[in-house]
């Protein structure tokens, strides 16, 4: 026969692993197989999805201004950063930053407009990750900064997954 002490140890354990499941379910997780899955994110709203267009424009236009871009790979996705070292996004983007006088204003002066999508933006499912394709343009003169930047979410947050961007007239 188990005595008090035993007894009180057995329930205290069965209380922390019932808080425990109860925080995960709470968190909007799931268990499947002993595995943990992540809960489909919300959309963010239009406010939100041209903050994170804008602010990968940003970031990617101080890249260009320094020649450094160690400000988006920071904020990037841990497969942008594996994939993409600061050298290899300077030589990938080395004629952007020889007109850096021209094309950093026309950065600069998108984050006072509204970025036009192509297509509207979805949550897509690739795998057990979360993606998000944003393409599109921004009005500016004299050429718009055309874009298709990916997102995957990670460590709770949309984080930059791939970045193009083109000039054109």
């Amino acid at each position: 026969m188990k005595n008090n002490s035993e007894i009180y140890k057995s329930n205290k354990l069965n209380l922390l692993l019932a808080a425990f499941i109860l925080l995960a379910i709470n968190l909007g997780c799931n268990f499947s197989c002993g595995n943990f899955v992540p809960s489909k994110p919300d959309m963010p709203s239009t406010e939100q999805q041209n903050a994170l267009v804008k602010q990968t424009l940003k970031d990617f236009a101080k890249g260009i201004e320094s020649g450094d871009f160690s400000s988006l790979r920071s904020s990037a996705s841990k497969e942008f950063q594996a994939a993409a070292s600061a050298d290899k996004l300077k030589s990938a983007f080395g004629g952007m930053i020889d007109k850096k006088g021209v094309l950093v204003p026309i950065m600069q002066s998108a984050d006072s407009k509204t970025p036009q999508f192509t297509n509207p933006p979805s949550i897509k499912e690739e795998g057990s990750n979360y993606t998000m394709q944003y393409t599109g343009s921004f009005t500016t003169d004299p050429f718009k900064p055309y874009f298709d930047f990916k997102y995957i979410w990670q460590d709770s947050q949309w984080k930059l997954l791939s970045v193009e961007i083109e000039f054109k007239p």
